[in-house]
């Protein structure tokens, strides 16, 4: 296991031209992702364009500083974040809003609410809107469904009125009701872009 002291010592070896970067199920802390997020917000490492930091411990303190610093990693092609404690969806919100390059973007198992689950899909929308690459899309086992589910389904029906690049979408296991599974349901009226959409586990 690579501990917060391992992931600095990784930042000072990894050269510019390193495009893939996996430091799943290790729990690097906040002094380990303050290490990864000074390297990639120095502008360290702009050619990478695969992170997976599942299993990390990111909680809201690490995911302000991780989603500011993403933003200095313009070609990132794909961000994994499964298992942590995630509840706030706008910081990431807020980063793929800008972000023109990214495409996949995983955050299942996690602890959004519907509320932070409208935020985060308020900043995909402004990504579609944006010409951003946005395509594929898991937020499966967040329960998001038994907080202010309206919000969030809401935001995503948005996001499938208008996204022409959005083509797989997991929202699996969210213990979404009639009336959220209704509300996404609207915006898949006139969408013909996306290939897959999961809905099992909800009602």
């Amino acid at each position: 296991r690579i501990s917060a002291q391992g992931v600095g010592a990784l930042m000072g070896v990894l050269n510019w031209e390193t495009e893939l970067l996996n430091l799943a199920r290790n729990d690097i802390g906040i002094k380990g992702m303050r290490c990864l997020a000074g390297r990639m917000g120095e502008g360290r490492l702009p050619r990478l364009r695969s992170l997976d930091l599942s299993s990390t411990g990111i909680n809201c303190t690490t995911l302000v500083l991780l989603s500011m610093a993403l933003l200095q990693c313009p070609y990132l092609l794909r961000l994994d974040l499964n298992h942590n404690g995630i509840q706030d969806g706008e910081p990431l919100g807020e980063m793929v809003a800008e972000h023109t390059h990214l495409s996949r973007l995983s955050l299942n198992n996690n602890y959004l609410s519907g509320r932070a689950v409208g935020a985060f899909f308020e900043g995909v929308l402004q990504n579609a809107r944006n010409g951003g690459q946005i395509s594929d899309i898991g937020i499966a086992w967040n329960g998001f469904g038994k907080s202010n589910a309206l919000a969030g389904a809401e935001a995503i029906a948005a996001v499938l009125a208008e996204s022409v690049t959005l083509y797989h979408l997991d929202l699996s296991y969210n213990s979404l009701g009639s009336d959220g599974c209704a509300a996404i349901g609207k915006g898949l009226r006139d969408n013909h872009h996306l290939y897959g959409l999961h809905l099992v586990g909800n009602s």
